[in-house]
């Protein structure tokens, strides 16, 4: 028997066909190959198959669905992941799920693999024609599905609703095995719990899979509850891993790893343009958010996530010359009070916007988050990683070298010179002509004459007559 899966314009249904083809690689009596606009299996030992099939499944659900704890009594405990959309209980001394595919694997198979011949009902997720389905359409086969009449424009249709055939059954619910859903869930107390989660959509199935089996292999460890995106933090115990600040940098950081890996696996030193083509070639633009909130109603939101070629770019080059956006950067970046101590709430806000500013290639809003402030903003990294983003990010593209040497050294100048004295600051950045500009600016320079010698050792003041 031969079956064919075609591609769909869909993130979950995309994603679930390549995880199927991934589960289906090593299970016995089937062979399977993977084509740009569709996955075909050709099942040539159906007994086998199945009950191959069915261990997988067993074995894929303990790893990527649940992640494993120890109890009070030290023994395994089976925790599902936040974000995951199965009802779930418990059974036999663990927690089980309640969906057939997962608790009844090989007897769901046979019933999906038994009813594939065509008939008069039409699936309404993928246009096939079927006999007889297995089971209606509901969240742990589409996270889009919802009770909620009013949310909903497929459970508002009051016949055919439920029209979902065997093998979008078996490729929507076979999803939640994906080992590269990236994820994050916030659990903390206060405030609402929710997940996020990010589905590349790219749509050809080759790219997708090559793409996945790149990324992979820089995901932390799936027996994880919080997250598979960590950062590494240094404590008085050594390094240990960490889940990012929020969504925004969570995706930062994911493409910063996604991108280090492909630049690793290239063999050849290229120039910069050729790099940008092979690293395009595996990494995906365009991405599918799902945020999924906690509790027993769970309507999900969707977002779209387009990342532009010139942000890209931007990554490729940064990350060739040594600067990672997020660890070198935004995680470098806090909020200080005056008196001493970081802001925490306020560095990871401040964090997830400058995240979210260089994802969505918004340069003004991230170079105005550094603007004078209540509370001082301080970075701890190395400033050259800094100077590297903003020139690449927009300086170099204004064609104006020793004018921005100027302008920099300036800037470094005027910095030194009004530590102390804000309110000189404030007045150049709220200057509305040039005049107000250099009447402020007169005031800084004039700081020179009252500095002793050590700090004028500091400080070099010809770019500012440059200016």
């Amino acid at each position: 028997m031969k079956i064919t899966l075609p591609i769909q314009h869909d993130p979950w249904l995309l994603n679930g066909t390549e995880t199927l083809y991934r589960l289906v690689q090593n299970v016995k009596g089937c062979h399977a190959e993977i084509h740009q606009d569709r996955v075909e299996i050709d099942i040539e030992d159906q007994e086998t198959f199945l009950r191959t099939l069915a261990d997988a499944i067993r074995s894929k659900q303990d790893q990527v669905i649940f992640c494993i704890k120890q109890d009070d009594k030290g023994g395994k405990k089976y925790v599902m992941k936040n974000y995951v959309l199965i009802q779930y209980g418990k059974a036999e001394e663990r927690n089980v799920l309640k969906e057939k595919i997962f608790l009844e694997p090989e007897k769901r198979l046979t019933e999906i693999f038994s009813n594939l011949e065509p008939g008069k009902r039409t699936c309404i997720l993928c246009g096939r024609t079927f006999k007889r389905k297995v089971d209606n359409l509901k969240q742990a086969v589409h996270p889009f599905t919802t009770k909620i009449r009013s949310l909903s424009g497929v459970r508002t249709m009051r016949e055919n609703y439920d029209n979902i055939c065997p093998l979008c059954y078996l490729v929507g619910t076979g999803e939640w095995l994906d080992e590269g859903i990236v994820y994050r869930c916030f659990l903390g107390p206060g405030g609402r719990t929710y997940s996020l989660v990010l589905l590349p959509f790219e749509m050809d199935l080759k790219k997708l899979n090559q793409a996945k089996t790149t990324y992979m292999t820089e995901l932390y460890s799936i027996n994880q509850q919080a997250t598979n995106i960590h950062r590494t933090v240094s404590t008085a115990k050594g390094d240990r891993p960490m889940p990012t600040e929020g969504g925004n940098t969570t995706i930062l950081k994911f493409f910063e790893d996604f991108i280090e890996r492909i630049m690793k696996e290239l063999k050849i030193e290229a120039e910069i343009d050729r790099l940008f083509e092979a690293v395009e070639e595996t990494f995906c633009k365009q991405w599918s958010m799902l945020i999924i909130p906690s509790g027993k109603v769970k309507n999900v939101k969707y977002k779209s996530l387009i990342l532009e070629d010139e942000i890209l770019a931007l990554f490729v080059e940064l990350q060739r010359e040594g600067t990672k956006p997020y660890t070198d950067i935004i995680e470098k970046l806090s909020i200080t009070k005056k008196e001493g101590g970081i802001l925490f709430d306020d560095t990871n806000d401040l964090r997830e916007k400058a995240a979210a500013f260089i994802i969505e290639n918004n340069f003004r809003k991230f170079s105005r988050i550094f603007l004078p402030k209540k509370n001082e903003i301080t970075f701890f990294g190395s400033i050259t990683h800094l100077d590297r983003l903003v020139t690449s990010w927009r300086l170099r593209k204004m064609g104006l070298d020793q004018e921005l040497e100027n302008m920099k050294g300036a800037g470094e100048t005027l910095a030194k010179l009004v530590k102390d004295h804000l309110s000189i600051m404030y007045a150049m950045d709220k200057a509305k002509n040039k005049s107000e500009f250099f009447r402020a600016f007169e005031q800084a320079t004039k700081r020179l004459i009252g500095l002793d010698a050590k700090e004028r050792e500091r400080v070099y003041p010809v770019p500012l007559e440059r200016v």
